[in-house]
This record gives structure tokens, C-alpha cells and sequence, in this order.
């Protein structure tokens, strides 16, 4: 981005509102609609049928796509914001050493001065941990044993028993706090960032 600092974060306002308001309103619309459905149907069965359709097949999706969305917008952030404070950035962010996208960013954000990264640790390990699970999703749709780092993803799952959990065909399932957790990680990710970067108040965002 070109903009100015105060259009760049109206900008990430935006951006992360709209996420915001998404994901409450579908998740709300979809809970209502499966308990609607499941007081009309007098049908076990179908009730049965019905609700592992939303839960196993629309809400899963919805979230995979939010899981994709919100490290999208993680990624766009801190790279816009690195751009924009740190010096020779390109170069320093190629010099960072292997890994994912946030990663690099991580060993780049350590030697900036301004930044407290130790104070992101635990916001930044969660959203390490969710860049995976949306990697996982953006090349084999969830099929963890699809994925060279199938045995770091079944700790991701074992550990955030209230984020995911395998299908019985080894597919990554995503619960509703799944997408929070990696909201509010962001969130403060990028709060963080405007403060000690760009010298914003105290929760910008």
C-alpha cells in the first residue's frame, strides 16, 4: 500500500470489521436455521442427516474459508506495516532465515528495536500454529495426512481440542472458536504492530 498511516489503518479497520461482522452473522444465521430446522422436523433421522450437513459440510467450509481469510489479512497487515517502518525491508525479510511468511516476519520483527516481540510470543505461536492449519487447507482442502507436516498438524489438533478435530477420514474440522481464536491472535498482532512500529495509541485497532 501507498496510502498514508491514517488511511492504512482505517484500511486494516476495515478490513478486520468486516471479517468481524462475517463471521458473527453466518455463524449466528446457520445456528438459528439447524435449530429451527431441528424443532420442525419431526424426523430423527432426517434432524440427524440435516445437522451433520451444517456442521460437517457448510460450517466447515465457512470456516476453512474464514480460516484462509484471516491469515490473509495477517499477512497483508504485518507485510504492509514492515514495508513501511522497517529499512531495506526486501532484503532484510529474504536474509531472515526458512520458514512460513510469519515465520520470516518473526526473525525480522526481533532485531527491529522497536518492537516487543516477546510480547506478541504467545498471539504470534497461535497464529504459526493457524498458518499451518490454513496451508494445510489451501493445498489438500484438510486432508491432514496429505501434508508433508502431517505430524506437526495432528499436534496443532491434539492441542486445540476446542479449535479442530479429525474426521474419521483424517480431515481437519473446524469448530466455531477456531475462527475466533485466529481473529483475536490477529487482532493483536497488527494492534501491537501500529503501536511499536508506526507509534499508534494503545489498541488502534
Amino acid at each position: 500500500m501507498t496510502t498514508g498511516k491514517g488511511e492504512e489503518v482505517n484500511y486494516l479497520r476495515k478490513r478486520l470489521d468486516h471479517l468481524r461482522s462475517c463471521i458473527i452473522e453466518i455463524e449466528n444465521r446457520l445456528s438459528d436455521d439447524k435449530t429451527d430446522f431441528i424443532n420442525r422436523c419431526q424426523d430423527e433421522d432426517t434432524r440427524a442427516k440435516y445437522v451433520i450437513h451444517i456442521e460437517g459440510a457448510v460450517l466447515n467450509t465457512f470456516r476453512y474459508s474464514m480460516l484462509v481469510a484471516v491469515c490473509t489479512f495477517l499477512e497483508e497487515s504485518v507485510r504492509s506495516l514492515c514495508g513501511r517502518a522497517v529499512t531495506d525491508y526486501a532484503t532484510r525479510l529474504k536474509a531472515s532465515g526458512r520458514g512460513t511468511w510469519l515465520a520470516k516476519h518473526r526473525c525480522l520483527l526481533a532485531n527491529h528495536t522497536s518492537v516487543d516481540v516477546v510480547g506478541m510470543k504467545r498471539d504470534l505461536d497461535t497464529m504459526e500454529e493457524f498458518v499451518q492449519v490454513r496451508n494445510c487447507i489451501a493445498h489438500a482442502w484438510g486432508k491432514v495426512d496429505a501434508c508433508r507436516n502431517n505430524r506437526q498438524l495432528r499436534d496443532i489438533v491434539s492441542t486445540r481440542s476446542e479449535c479442530f478435530y479429525l474426521s474419521a477420514d483424517g480431515f481437519l474440522i473446524a469448530l466455531d472458536q477456531a475462527v475466533l481464536t485466529a481473529l483475536t491472535a490477529s487482532r493483536r498482532i497488527v494492534d501491537k504492530l501500529l503501536r511499536d512500529l508506526l507509534g499508534l495509541p494503545k489498541r488502534s485497532m
